[in-house]
């Protein structure tokens, strides 16, 4: 299970051990004006109430999700778990974009590398994978040995 706070869109995402993805959206009030930004409202100037809303669920895996990141660059939510495969997904549209296979067990770990355009991914058997986020490929294999 993860979470994760997307401040592009002010989503809470939250993963869990199902698969299920849950989307949530803040929601911003203020004197009976509600807006669905933050940027809208200056806080020391305003008094404002913020709550999260159920938005959306989605189902991209069929078993536990254990990690989520975000890459601004590329609007790209990415979430990976025990299936093994990796899923690039729209966070605005809830498309997928691709799914990257090559890990041989769960993948417990992700970080980007936006400047060098990679996503880095970890499994649970201790091999790092280096995908080139361009071109959707593994361009290099780190194995513990």
């Amino acid at each position: 299970m993860c979470l994760k706070w997307v401040g592009d869109v002010e989503y809470l995402v939250a993963c869990y051990s199902s698969g299920l993805i849950f989307i949530m959206k803040l929601e911003i009030s203020s004197n009976n004006v509600k807006s669905s930004s933050m940027k809208e409202f200056n806080s020391s100037k305003i008094d404002f109430k913020a709550d999260l809303v159920f938005y959306k669920s989605i189902q991209l895996h069929k078993k536990s999700i254990n990690a989520l990141i975000y890459s601004k660059n590329y609007k790209l939510a990415v979430t990976a778990g025990e299936e093994r495969s990796i899923i690039l997904w729209d966070i605005y549209t809830r498309k997928v974009n691709k799914v990257l296979s090559g890990h041989t067990s769960s993948v417990i770990s992700l970080t980007m590398n936006d400047y060098m355009n990679q996503l880095i991914s970890l499994s649970n058997d201790k091999n790092v994978r280096i995908w080139d986020i361009r071109n959707m490929i593994c361009i290099q294999t780190i194995q513990d040995t």
